[in-house]
């Protein structure tokens, strides 16, 4: 189970898809420690927009399959 919490001024939206699913709508800055958050749960989160940042977990997924340096 993925546990969010909201720090103060951070707006935070949930929505409930499913029995096992749900959609959260953050702001966040597309930072390395981000993208490692993400990471530590191992594809039990997938990023839906920005485009950029899906692209941006893709190209990590990609060159550590590969073995390459970030």
């Amino acid at each position: 189970m993925i546990t969010l919490s909201q720090s103060s001024g951070t707006k935070l939206e949930t929505e409930q898809v499913s029995d096992d699913y749900f959609t959260v709508t953050v702001e966040v800055s597309l930072s390395p420690p981000f993208y490692a958050w993400v990471f530590q749960f191992a594809g039990g989160i997938k990023i839906l927009s920005p485009r950029q940042a899906v692209d941006d977990i893709m190209k990590m997924v990609d060159m550590y399959v590969k073995n390459e340096s970030f």
